[in-house]
């Protein structure tokens, strides 16, 4: 565990999530996962060797956040990367809603995701830059069904443009790495 990274994992409860944390322990990575609903979480993960830290993440609650990930921090070391699979369970019943009713999860979801991510800044080795590799939508699809699956990735897609402009235009500094080479054999 010497040379291991330090990831956190945004949005652990479903997805792509859970495969990422059992990939990362697998690989002796060190993982701190956000749960929404972190109540089994620690008992699905057991069995796998590695050092993993969970938290029930509240988005309004972000002083008990804060300070639970200085004191993870202080045990781990600081954060080497973050692996964004946040909000995509809003996506789940894209199908039944309107162009408005999408507009304003994917408005909601990068609010929510660019306050989380803001709020791990300072956590990072290489503060005040951080490395943020997003989920691709076409990963998460696989488990979706066929007649959904164009909504959905459009939707996702329109998503990970929005939250990528406004970081950019919020000047934030994440380094935004593609999963191939660093999760090559995550899968669902």
């Amino acid at each position: 565990m010497k040379n291991s990274k330090i990831w956190v994992i945004l949005g652990a409860t479903d997805g792509l999530g859970p495969p990422a944390i059992k990939y990362l322990l697998l690989n002796q990575q060190r993982v701190i996962a956000l749960f929404i609903n972190s109540s089994a979480a620690q008992d699905n993960y057991k069995s796998v060797s590695g050092k993993l830290h969970v938290i029930h993440i509240n988005v309004f609650d972000l002083r008990s956040f804060r300070k639970e990930m200085q004191n993870i921090t202080i045990q781990y070391g600081l954060v080497d990367f973050i692996i964004n699979n946040s909000n995509y369970r809003l996506f789940n019943n894209l199908g039944h809603k309107g162009y408005t009713q999408i507009n304003n999860s994917i408005s909601e979801s990068v609010a929510e995701t660019i306050v989380l991510l803001k709020e791990l800044l300072p956590f990072f080795r290489k503060h005040p830059t951080g490395n943020l590799v997003n989920i691709p939508p076409q990963l998460c699809l696989a488990t979706v069904k066929k007649a959904d699956a164009e909504v959905l990735l459009s939707a996702m897609g329109m998503f990970l443009t929005a939250l990528h402009n406004e970081l950019q235009s919020l000047n934030c500094p994440f380094t935004f790495l593609e999963p191939g080479d660093r999760l090559s054999d995550l899968a669902v």
